[in-house]
């Protein structure tokens, strides 16, 4: 996963991931956010429907960095862990948590849904 930008990433988002490397339910996650990826991409869907932030460690992104990616998808006040999973709400225009499937299949549909 690679480090992605948070000016633009806020408003092209419809489903966030944020993990760590060493988390292992991040790792038994990846294969299912992967192949929902490369499905996305397949299909001609935006890449920005599904993001990923590796925040593993302080040489992916800074502190700073990383306060600004928590507040950018509104997780800033939730419990902070990982995975952590947002999905965005047309209705509310804002990122609540995802509470669906964490499988290749529930991701995929949660980031095509608007």
């Amino acid at each position: 996963m690679q480090k992605a930008r948070t000016t633009t990433a806020a408003g092209e988002a419809r489903l966030v991931v944020i993990m760590a490397d060493w988390c292992g339910h991040c790792q038994r996650m990846a294969p299912a956010l992967l192949a929902a990826q490369e499905a996305l991409a397949a299909a001609g869907d935006p890449p920005a429907a599904l993001q990923c932030y590796n925040m593993g460690n302080e040489t992916t992104y800074t502190g700073a960095e990383q306060e600004a990616l928590w507040r950018l998808f509104g997780a800033y006040n939730e419990r902070r862990a990982y995975p952590t999973i947002m999905k965005f709400n047309a209705a509310s225009a804002a990122f609540e948590p995802f509470v669906g499937s964490r499988t290749a299949d529930g991701f995929l549909a949660a980031a095509r849904a608007a």
